[in-house]
């Protein structure tokens, strides 16, 4: 047993003599390894920080998506209601000044005709023919109502637009300031 030991314990001393010098050049070499390791947990812990700031702001950037996609789907359904309302308006205008001219006519028939029963027809007509004049102008004027209305409320829905595009804004500036924390990755 005495031989298979002697090998082993020479084995070990020739390590243990071949550590020595490098034993003394790692105390050296121990407050760089802390240094280095420092800056190592230091830098992990800034791209821990930057990572769980970016998953913040992300969140917060894709509500303001979703929130400027359905305004802009309320923007552009309004445009659509307010163009319908001065289309229906510009109609009913059309249809006034058509139906004026069919009165005129209806009067002008009135007064050469002597019939009592053709004269009577002809003022019934002349009536009605008023009577829906009076309801487009009626229409026509509850048709701008809902123009001007939502003119104010295409306004307001725009101004939150731009208030929301603010805070994309704002979060794309926060993006860019989160990048330039992160060592080497400023430098694209």
């Amino acid at each position: 047993m005495s031989r298979l030991f002697r090998p082993a314990v020479l084995c070990l001393a020739a390590v243990f003599l071949a550590s020595g010098p490098a034993s003394g050049q790692r105390a050296g070499d121990a407050g760089g390894d802390a240094r280095a390791l420092r800056e190592l947990l230091d830098e992990v812990r800034l791209l821990r920080q930057v990572l769980q700031t970016t998953s913040l702001v992300s969140v917060r950037a894709n509500v303001l998506l979703a929130r400027q996609q359905a305004q802009q789907e309320r923007i552009a359904q309004m445009e659509r209601q307010l163009t319908d309302a001065r289309t229906t308006a510009r109609e009913a205008e059309a249809q006034v000044t058509q139906f004026a001219e069919y009165a005129a006519q209806a009067e002008e028939a009135l007064t050469s005709e002597g019939d009592p029963a053709k004269r009577s027809e002809k003022e019934e007509q002349v009536r009605q023919y008023n009577l829906v004049r009076s309801q487009l102008k009626h229409s026509i004027e509850s048709q701008h109502e809902r123009e001007s209305e939502l003119t104010i409320s295409l306004a307001q829905e725009q101004s939150k637009l731009e208030q929301i595009q603010r805070g994309l804004d704002a979060v794309e500036s926060e993006l860019e300031a989160l990048q330039k924390k992160v060592p080497g990755a400023g430098s694209d």
